[in-house]
């Protein structure tokens, strides 16, 4: 019998907790589902002792989605051009973004949009169906500026400039239009 009093003595306070948690089962609920309401309402909760967990203010949406939108700006201006085929395509055209160093040359981007565009549209060159519109400087870029008609007034295949070169910059959004637009 002796071996057994370390056990009884080890359940003496398992026991007590769960009679005591037992016991008092329903007021520790209501304590718990307060405590939780008060928490998904945002409101404070006062403890005895002159302690409070006050509520958080609420930050409005509008702010958040403010920051979201300027953070995903300054991100785009950094590394990335946006490409916006829907003013030529209308609801088939979509907008993407592609990280602006993907493009070695002006060929690689008209190539790139190009496939990207033949899928919804069909078999559409650039300079007669399609030209390209910096929206941020308003400027139009056709044959004249970039591209394989540009390079053969040069002597050359392809265009093989940086996108630099051709003016195109980090964070400029180019929109696909109707070169009679």
């Amino acid at each position: 019998m002796e071996s057994w009093i370390p056990f009884f003595q080890s359940l003496v306070w398992p026991i007590t907790i769960a009679t005591f948690l037992l016991w008092f089962r329903i007021p520790i609920t209501a304590i718990v589902t307060a405590i939780a309401e008060r928490v998904v309402n945002n409101a404070p909760i006062k403890l005895p002792g002159g302690w409070e967990l006050g509520s958080v203010p609420p930050r409005p949406l509008d702010d958040a989605a403010e920051s979201i939108d300027e953070a995903e700006k300054r991100l785009q201006d950094c590394k990335f051009l946006t490409i916006d085929s829907t003013p030529l395509l209308g609801a088939e055209g979509r907008k993407w973004v592609v990280p602006y160093d993907r493009f070695m040359t002006v060929s690689s981007l008209l190539n790139d949009i190009w496939v990207t565009i033949g899928t919804f549209g069909g078999n559409l060159s650039f300079g007669s169906s399609w030209v390209l519109k910096d929206i941020t400087s308003d400027r139009r870029l056709t044959e004249r500026d970039i591209g394989i008609r540009w390079a053969l007034g040069r002597g050359e295949t392809v265009d093989r400039r940086s996108l630099r070169e051709a003016g195109i910059l980090p964070g400029t959004t180019l929109q696909v239009i109707s070169p009679r637009a």
